[in-house]
């Protein structure tokens, strides 16, 4: 299953995920997808993006 998720740069965890981000830390993964990131116009940052999700059985 695949959940998109949308953070902003208000978010907490915004500075740790742009952080890995840049990092490359999601290069590699096939599991999440950053699919857009963008400025809001306002000094704040947008990002979406997919990550699948298993199911907890798997």
């Amino acid at each position: 299953m695949i959940e998109i998720f949308r953070i902003t740069s208000r978010d907490p965890m915004f500075k740790s995920f742009q952080q890995d981000y840049l990092n490359g830390v999601f290069q590699h993964d096939p599991d999440i997808e950053v699919k857009s990131w963008f400025d809001a116009g306002i000094g704040e940052q947008v990002i979406t993006f997919s990550l699948r999700i298993f199911p907890r059985d798997w």
